[in-house]
C-alpha cells in the first residue's frame, strides 16, 4: 500500500513541477490560451483533492484497526494478570494448608494421604496454569506484531494524505496566479475595446497614450455600471469614485493610493487648461470625490447608491476644481 501511495503522490509532484516550469504561462498570452491552461490546472487540483478524499476513509480504517488491536492486547494483558494472581493465591493456600501438618501428624494415614493429594493436585494445576500463561504470551506476541503492522499502515496512509494535501495546496496557488493573469489580460482587452468603441459612446476619443491612455480607456469602458463601496468597489461589476480611479490606473500599469484624499496628495497638480487623459480630477475636494479625465470630459462613479448606472461620463471642465497627474 505504501508503495502505491508514494507512486500516486510522485505523479502529482512531477505534474506540479512540469506545470511550474512550463513557459506557456507567461503573462500576455491570449486570454483563451491562458484560460485553457487554467482549466488544466484546475483539473489537476480536482484530482489532488479527490486523492485526499479517497485517503480519508483508508486512514480512518487503519486507525480503527490499530485501536482494535490495542483493545485485544489490553484483554490479553488483563487475562495474564488474572491467571498469575490466581496462581499466586493457589500456591499460598496450598503451602498454608501444608504448613499445618506437624511432625507427628504424618503417622495419621488419612492426613498423609490428604497431603499427597494436595501435592499432586498442586503440580497438575501449576502445569495447566503455566501452559495457559504460555499460550497467552504467544498470543500477546502475535498481537504486538499485528499492532506494529497496523501502525505502519496508518503512518503510510497519513503520509500519503499529507503529500496529496501539499500537492493540492501548490496547485491552488498556481491556479490563483494564472487566474490573476486571465483577469489582467481581460482588463487589457477591455481597455483596448473601449478605446476602439469610444466614438460610438458619444465621448471624445481618448488621445492619451501608454499607461495614461489605457487608464482613461478602462474608465470609459465602465460607464453604465452601478455604485458600491464594499470590498467589491474596485470592480469589475461595481465601483465607488476612488475604486474606479484605482482600477483604471491598474489597467494602465500603475498602483496608486486607494482613497480619494490620498490620490490627490500623491501626485503633482496640473493646470485645468492642461488636462490630459489619465489625470485625476475632483469636483469638490480630494477628500470627498475623485474622477478621471478621459479627454473632453471625465468619468466618475457618483455616490447615489441605488443608481444602477452610477459610473458616468461628464463633458467639459465646468465642475472640475482641481487635478493631479499620476506618474
Amino acid at each position: 500500500m505504501k508503495t502505491r501511495h508514494i507512486r500516486i503522490i510522485s505523479v502529482f509532484v512531477l505534474g506540479l513541477g512540469l506545470t511550474l516550469l512550463f513557459p506557456g504561462y507567461a503573462t500576455g498570452q491570449p486570454t483563451q490560451d491562458i484560460e485553457a491552461k487554467a482549466a488544466q490546472i484546475e483539473r489537476d487540483l480536482n484530482a489532488a483533492n479527490d486523492q485526499v478524499a479517497a485517503l480519508v476513509p483508508q486512514l480512518q480504517a487503519a486507525e480503527a484497526r490499530l485501536a482494535d488491536t490495542d483493545t485485544h492486547i489490553k484483554t490479553v494483558q488483563d487475562e495474564i494478570a488474572r491467571i498469575k494472581s490466581m496462581i499466586n493465591g493457589r500456591a499460598a493456600a496450598f503451602y498454608k494448608a501444608a504448613g499445618t501438618v506437624g511432625p507427628f501428624d504424618a503417622l495419621n494415614a488419612h492426613q498423609a494421604s490428604d497431603l499427597s493429594a494436595r501435592s499432586k493436585y498442586g503440580d497438575v494445576a501449576a502445569g495447566n496454569d503455566d501452559n495457559l500463561v504460555q499460550q497467552l504470551a504467544a498470543q500477546r506476541t502475535e498481537l504486538d506484531k499485528a499492532r506494529a503492522a497496523a501502525a505502519a499502515q496508518r503512518d503510510s496512509v497519513a503520509a500519503a494524505k499529507a503529500d496529496a494535501e501539499s500537492a493540492a495546496a501548490d496547485q491552488q496557488k498556481l491556479l490563483d496566479q494564472v487566474k490573476g493573469e486571465v483577469e489582467a489580460e481581460m482588463r487589457r482587452q477591455t481597455a483596448a475595446r473601449a478605446t476602439a468603441a469610444a466614438p460610438a459612446r458619444s465621448m471624445v476619443p481618448v488621445i492619451g497614450s501608454g499607461g495614461a491612455g489605457a487608464a482613461a480607456a478602462f474608465a470609459q469602458a465602465q460607464v453604465g455600471k452601478p455604485y458600491c463601496n464594499t470590498a467589491e468597489r474596485f470592480g469589475p461589476t461595481c465601483y465607488d469614485c476612488s475604486g474606479l480611479t484605482t482600477a483604471s490606473w491598474r489597467a494602465g500599469g500603475l498602483d496608486i493610493p486607494t482613497t480619494s484624499g490620498a490620490q490627490g496628495a500623491a501626485f503633482p497638480h496640473v493646470d485645468l487648461g492642461q488636462l490630459q487623459p489619465g489625470d485625476l480630477i475632483t469636483t469638490s475636494s480630494w477628500s470627498a470625490h475623485v474622477g478621471i479625465w478621459v479627454g473632453g470630459g471625465y468619468v466618475h462613479a457618483t455616490s447615489y447608491r441605488n443608481n444602477p448606472d452610477a459610473v458616468k461620463f461628464v463633458a467639459g471642465t465646468g465642475s472640475v476644481v482641481d487635478a493631479v497627474r499620476p506618474h
